[in-house]
């Protein structure tokens, strides 16, 4: 018998948009060209908010972190192990005689956001500047929002920045955001009914919202949302929590919206974003069993820390070390014998051990701002004990019940003996799909002997992607263990969209395989999470077909042509700007980038064919709409549809039109997929136009082509495609062609050599006229004369 279950976790952002009378509040909060560079006279050091150790890991670079001890905060910017005193420019703080002091530190991509005294403050830790960030309002807090993956999925949610105030429990509910890296901030307000106060903020990227933990009381929380992408959001609010005493909250997991909230009775664990949350209890030693009265005041969490996956570690107040499991039943067991005080700084591997770093520091203050701290690490194994008879284990450690290693490699053929369930199948951070593209995630799932397989798929984000899944068991791998094969079918919401309406379901969700019961006992990895983004993927490209194969052109490597004065215009107008005449072009031809020219009869109809490739792999000829430029200005060419012949209505786009439209005129934006309207889409109102209006817009589905002039020459066309509902890529590329086979055009004007024409002929005919009539006239006369002497009297 398969138990499978496929779970959606909705978590839903409002989509909050400012009225027009918001919008005059609206600040914008620009960063200041000063950048102030350390200067020994000048600096001071930086204490945390208590002498609890603490560590503050940039998100993307392991090496990169500020350590709290002993009051003092320190910074780690490289791979050494050596710790430099985190001092700041003396001149910049409002009041000298404060203590500087701060609890909210956040990394986003070379910059280390804090806030001193109430002002918002960012350093940069490789030149060792501090650009300063000004603020109107006092602010407490910090959090940020970076993307570590090569290609980040949505510029939007990359080097995000929010800040607020937690102190001032008021109805507008302000904070400051940016999505610059702290470059620009925007004031962004709530939308709440009732007073509160800003506790913390969870980024929730599948959503491209930020979750907001209010406390609209002394005892009651809540969350609600705002939308900072175009993802969707989450248009409802959490369910209000109640809470005695402190509060706090942490994100956890791989995957968005995991978070664990925290108080002095009780700790609990939400899958959506903070719209609902579940207890989470403590198992005894083995996993099998719920120990009762393990949380009070005195034991609450000080620390919880994750590895990015199911695994996360809770420190209490008492030092005393707890191991998680995230999950539909959130569960943790106590690390017997094994104590880290609050006072020293921790942090977890990837191995998920955890790393106690030890401080060698100077014994005064002064020392302390001139001199590096060296930094030691210890790393613990809390969870040795339970695989204690198997020391070759590897890659997945065992339950308390096993012994042996559960899985080896001998001649490509996998060997499993006792062990706990795990996942044993690697995917990849972040898949990437266009609309009409599906995948297929192959998961392999080994359950325990004798066991069910009991797992969940679980979808962040339904309104991005679909899933269907396919369970197909294999042969036993060993006695009782037979492996089990899951094909989750992944497929895109956009694609099954009408026209017009794609753009709105782009995005990302994660997407969660995990066991349901997973045993807090066991190290292995339970749940495997990837992120589906419906976006572009960055190995989709356009070629051009060639129709005539051309194998060699070595003289265009060098060449240089001439493009006269009357057929290109330098501003991309078509020659209707103020200034017209540029003077003679010259070009030197772009072998390496272009490659060889498309010989193009002039007096033939030229369409090019566009080819879709994934890396270099033909997918398929492209019937898209799309457009094309001449890159160097070239106007000379026109088209052999017009808006009546091509069944336009409303008046259709054109280059000249949407050129005009922009500020700075820039023909690689001015017309692409984000602007492109269709002429035959009928508008309400539309106002007239010339039906003899050239149409631009080509297309393997229509006739519409490109009609040279009498011009021999190379063009160098950009081409774009345009159809929205086609991909969410910016499908462009860069070809040439070269136009032969027109005549030399004459410099005299057509009228005048037909006049020049007619008239030479009619003084040839008048010529031949007045010729013929002497000449005749005189012979006649002589042939009489001659007949009169000849007669015969």
């Amino acid at each position: 018998m398969h138990i499978f279950i496929v779970v959606v976790v909705i978590s839903v952002c409002p989509i909050v948009r400012p009225s027009a009378s918001e919008l005059k509040f609206n600040v914008l909060l620009t960063l200041l060209d000063q950048e102030v560079s350390l200067e020994e006279d000048s600096r001071v050091p930086v204490r945390c908010d208590d002498n609890k150790g603490r560590v503050f890991h940039h998100p993307c670079r392991e090496d990169v972190a500020i350590f709290c001890k002993d009051g003092f905060a320190y910074l780690k910017a490289s791979s050494e192990e050596v710790l430099e005193s985190f001092v700041f420019p003396e001149g910049f703080l409002k009041n000298k005689s404060l203590a500087v002091q701060t609890a909210a530190f956040s990394f986003c991509s070379d910059l280390l956001f804090f806030i001193l005294q109430g002002d918002l403050f960012s350093f940069h830790y490789r030149s060792r500047n501090f650009p300063q960030v000004p603020l109107d309002v006092d602010v407490t807090n910090v959090e940020t929002s970076c993307c570590c993956v090569e290609q980040c999925y949505d510029t939007a949610v990359d080097e995000v920045v929010v800040v607020w105030n937690g102190l001032v429990n008021t109805s507008s509910h302000q904070f400051y955001l940016s999505q610059d890296g702290g470059l620009t901030f925007n004031m962004q307000k709530i939308k709440m009914p009732a007073e509160g106060l800003i506790h913390n903020a969870h980024f929730l990227h599948s959503h491209g919202c930020i979750g907001f933990l209010v406390k609209l009381s002394s005892s009651v929380a809540q969350f609600f949302y705002h939308t900072f992408s175009h993802s969707g959001g989450i248009h409802l609010k959490g369910l209000e929590q109640t809470f005695i005493g402190s509060l706090s909250s942490v994100s956890v997991g791989a995957g968005d919206g995991e978070i664990l909230l925290w108080d002095e009775e009780r700790l609990r664990y939400s899958a959506n974003g903070g719209q609902s949350f579940l207890p989470v209890y403590q198992m005894s030693s083995s996993g099998s069993e719920i120990v009762d009265n393990y949380y009070s005041s005195e034991k609450r969490p000080f620390q919880i820390l994750s590895d990015g996956s199911d695994t996360f570690v809770v420190r209490n107040y008492e030092g005393e070390i707890f191991f998680g499991k995230a999950g539909i039943t959130p569960s943790l067991i106590k690390i017997t014998n094994l104590s880290i005080p609050v006072d020293s700084a921790i942090s977890l591997s990837s191995e998920v051990n955890i790393i106690v770093w030890s401080l060698i520091q100077p014994s005064n203050v002064s020392s302390q701002m001139n001199n590096s701290v060296v930094v030691s690490s210890e790393m613990l194994y809390p969870l040795e004990k339970y695989s204690s008879n198997c020391k070759e284990c590897s890659t997945f450690c065992l339950c308390s019940t096993g012994n042996i290693c559960p899985y080896t490699n001998s001649e490509d053929h996998a060997t499993f003996s006792k062990h706990q369930a795990l996942m044993i199948t690697q995917l990849r951070p972040v898949y990437y799909l266009d609309i009409g593209m599906t995948m297929v995630l192959d998961v392999h799932y080994l359950p325990e002997p004798w066991m069910e397989d009991e797992f969940i798929v679980s979808v962040e984000n339904p309104s991005i992607i679909s899933t269907h899944t396919d369970v197909t068991v294999g042969e036993a791998v060993d006695t009782g263990v037979m492996e089990t094969n899951l094909a989750i079918n992944i497929s895109l919401v956009a694609s099954g969209l009408p026209d017009g309406e794609r753009e709105s379901a782009r995005g990302m969700s994660n997407i969660k395989v995990s066991v349901i019961y997973p045993n807090p006992a066991c190290m292995a990895q339970t749940s495997k999470t990837t992120r589906i983004v419906a976006g572009c993927p960055s190995y989709k490209q356009i070629r051009v077909r060639r129709t005539v194969e051309v194998t060699e052109c070595e003289n265009m490597k060098y060449h240089q042509y001439t493009i006269p004065r009357d057929v290109y215009d330098r501003h991309y107008l078509q020659g209707t700007g103020p200034e017209t005449d540029w003077g003679d072009l010259e070009v030197m031809y772009d072998y390496w980038k272009l490659g060889c020219p498309h010989p193009v009869y002039y007096g033939f109809i030229y369409k090019p064919v566009l080819e879709l490739y994934e890396h270099d792999v033909f997918k398929e000829v492209i019937t898209a709409d799309f457009v094309l430029t001449e890159a160097n200005g070239i106007y000379n060419y026109g088209y052999t549809e017009t808006a009546d012949t091509a069944g336009c209505k409303r008046r259709p786009q054109s280059w000249l039109l949407m050129l005009q439209q922009q500020f700075t005129v820039d023909p690689y934006t001015a017309w692409t997929r984000e602007n492109y309207i269709s002429c035959h889409s009928p508008e309400q109102g539309a106002e007239s136009y010339d039906p003899s209006q050239p149409y631009e817009v080509l297309s393997n589905n229509t006739t519409n082509g490109i009609k040279f002039s009498q011009y021999n020459g190379i063009y160098v066309f950009n081409i774009t495609v345009l159809d929205p509902d086609y991909s969410f890529c910016q499908l462009e590329t860069q070809f040439a062609v070269e136009v032969f086979g027109a005549f030399p055009k004459s410099e005299l004007p057509a009228l005048r050599i037909m006049m020049i024409t007619c008239g030479l002929g009619l003084i040839a005919l008048i010529s031949l006229y007045v010729i013929d009539i002497f000449y005749w006239r005189d012979g006649e006369e002589e042939r009489v004369e001659t007949r009169r002497d000849s007669f015969p009297y």
